[in-house]
């Protein structure tokens, strides 16, 4: 049986930028408010997306500054890349940040409960975890700020080794030789663009005519051109 009732004036469901920063701002406010997650405060952006992708993006942009060092001046002998290193300092930034979430939270007083959030009224919030009821929340209004997973469609088996998603690929301390990439979406551009710079063959798979299709038209063309120059 769950634990017994705690009464907010605020729940929020999920833990990432949207319902961090709206915990933090209720608190702020004078609400009782409480956050339900049920992996890391953070969410996507922190941990497996906008963040650690940038870290990696700026290593790999300071890497090829290098590789022009000449034009500029300057002599950089042996210009190399330790993907490992990166995938180091890539995990200390996101713990770095994952703290500071921690302590804004904990400073502006946020109950935080560790868990899967479940709207079971409309004023009721059931946190399970690892399947078992653990606690049960009241509150006057809830936010739901559920956030996304990678999509896998239903007729591709997902192993973690050679069919990956783009958090598997952030846990992989080595470059591939070769990767094909199923959408090129911000997402997919994104890992060709560093994975190619790396020098893994990259292929893209949009089934629209340009990548960026959420973009405009002109911009994901110009995307494609640039990307084809470059062996992708």
């Amino acid at each position: 049986m769950p634990e017994e009732n705690s009464a907010f004036d605020l729940v929020v469901i999920g833990g990432g930028p949207g319902g961090y920063s709206a915990a933090i701002r209720a608190a702020q406010l004078g609400i009782k408010t409480a956050l339900v997650e049920k992996d890391k405060v953070g969410g996507t952006c922190l941990h497996w997306g906008c963040i650690p992708t940038k870290v990696l993006l700026h290593s790999v942009d300071l890497y090829t500054r290098f590789l022009r060092a000449k034009e500029f001046g300057i002599t950089a002998d042996k210009v190399e890349i330790n993907y490992a290193q990166l995938h180091r300092r890539k995990e200390a930034v996101v713990t770095r940040l994952f703290q500071g979430v921690q302590f804004l939270l904990k400073k502006n007083r946020v109950d935080v409960f560790q868990g899967e959030g479940q709207l079971i009224s409309p004023n009721t919030v059931l946190i399970k975890k690892n399947g078992t009821d653990i606690h049960r929340v009241t509150a006057k209004n809830v936010i739901l700020a559920t956030g996304s997973v990678p999509s896998i469609p239903k007729n591709i088996t997902h192993d973690s080794k050679y069919v990956l998603t783009s958090n598997d690929i952030l846990l992989r301390e080595e470059i591939p030789k070769s990767i094909v990439i199923a959408g090129g979406g911000a997402v997919g551009a994104e890992f060709a663009h560093l994975f190619n710079i790396l020098g893994t063959k990259v292929t893209i798979l949009e089934f629209f005519g340009d990548i960026l299709p959420a973009e405009d038209k002109e911009v994901g063309s110009t995307l494609q051109k640039i990307f084809k120059r470059r062996g992708i």
